[in-house]
């Protein structure tokens, strides 16, 4: 599960830059590893999250959907690390 998850973030990052090049640099990765983790989850899916062509990406139905799990499953993250922080200065 945490290479899913691991997946999601690289995913969603993609998604938002528009192109696996910019998210790559984003995320300090070759774009050949953010391909890599975007096919791998959607083999473990087994559907296609993103149509591909030269010039931009964008979402299948199911991709969309997944997206939204995706933002909220990283903003719940960044909230949990937020709370904890508050609490360990306190």
């Amino acid at each position: 599960m945490i290479d899913e998850l691991r997946s999601m973030a690289i995913f969603a990052e993609t998604i938002k830059q528009g192109s696996f090049r910019a998210a790559a640099k984003e995320l300090k990765l070759s774009p050949s590893v953010v391909s890599y983790q975007v096919t791998q989850l959607e083999k473990s899916v087994g559907t296609a999250l993103i149509y591909r062509s030269t010039r931009k990406l964008s979402l299948t139905s199911e991709g969309g959907v997944l997206y939204q799990y995706a933002l909220n499953m990283l903003q719940a993250a960044q909230q949990g690390l937020n709370q904890v922080a508050l609490e360990t200065k306190s």
